[in-house]
């Protein structure tokens, strides 16, 4: 049952941002770019496992990453 709502959590989003983009482009790249679904998958961890170590550990590479792929992509501009 689980899974299930992970499934339609991510089907919302895709099909949101995509039918959103056929009338206003601007919203649908506000909507893929929000950090919701880092918010969704880290609750639907925690939900799954309650291990603060495992949520911890994500967030920091997370964190990580991201500052990494923006100090990327501003050296290209």
């Amino acid at each position: 049952m689980f899974y299930l709502l992970k499934i339609i959590i991510a089907l919302v989003v895709i099909i949101g941002a995509t039918e959103l983009s056929k009338k206003n482009t601007t919203l649908a790249a506000i909507l893929l770019a929000m950090p919701i679904i880092f918010f969704v998958s880290f609750t639907l961890i925690w939900e799954e496992s309650k291990d603060r170590s495992l949520i911890s550990g994500l967030i920091q590479e997370t964190t990580m990453y991201i500052s990494v792929s923006y100090t990327h992509l501003r050296a290209h501009e």
